[in-house]
């Protein structure tokens, strides 16, 4: 978080974001994450993705399995592929949900130190826009009946626009549906706050936009200017 604290340009994604997210998979998994910032590994469940991207992500995939592999070599394919799945699930998740949630609290107090910035207690923005669940049998949602076999689609984002301050807690879900990304989420979320509160930064937003994506909402530009 270094290069939130003192003068100068801030690439938000390449300098802190990006490399955060990264050391955390990696503690995680046990291996070091070794992702250009354009890794496509989580984009797996995208249906729009071209033939050289998906390719990319097959090098991407075949690559960490392959360090994980070496890494435990006792471990069984259910241990490999669950770590394997954390890389895949959590990467993009969690650089969208820090990405968009720091653009948001900083645009809202430009200029201000942030010291003097209100900072939120929850990520107020997602990574994840929608999740969609398959029902196994019969279903009544909001008075109309599913069979089994429907997929619904839950529209997370629009928690987003919520006064309520606790709706970002809905943004992981609950029960059996719960994010098992939660607790280090949050974690990881204060720990930045406690952070950055101490620092009498200011920031300005020179440009920011999200990339083209129809799974994750991740920044592809967010660019400072530290004073």
């Amino acid at each position: 978080l270094a290069p939130l604290t003192r003068p100068g340009p801030v690439d938000v994604m390449a300098d802190v974001v990006s490399p955060l997210v990264g050391d955390v998979i990696s503690v995680l998994i046990g291996v070091p994450l070794r992702l250009q910032d354009s890794g496509h590994i989580s984009r797996v469940f995208s249906q729009v993705i071209g033939v050289s991207k998906r390719r990319k992500l097959e090098q991407e995939l075949r690559d960490l399995r392959a360090a994980l592999t070496e890494a435990f070599p006792d471990a069984d394919d259910l241990v490999i592929g669950m770590k394997l799945s954390l890389a895949i699930l959590g990467r993009d998740a969690l650089m969208g949900t820090l990405g968009c949630s720091l653009h948001q609290v900083i645009a809202q107090g430009e200029g201000r130190a942030f010291d003097q910035i209100d900072w939120p207690q929850l990520p107020p923005r997602t990574g994840v826009p929608y999740i969609d669940r398959m029902a196994l049998c019969p279903v009544s949602v909001a008075g109309k009946t599913y069979e089994p076999g429907a997929v619904l689609r839950g529209d997370l984002a629009r928690l987003e626009q919520s006064d309520d301050a606790r709706a970002p807690m809905s943004f992981f879900g609950a029960g059996a549906h719960l994010c098992l990304g939660r607790a280090i989420s949050l974690d990881l979320w204060k720990v930045m706050m406690v952070a950055l509160r101490t620092s009498g930064a200011r920031a300005r937003v020179q440009h920011y936009s999200l990339r083209r994506d129809d799974v994750f909402h991740v920044p592809e530009t967010f660019l400072l200017e530290m004073f």
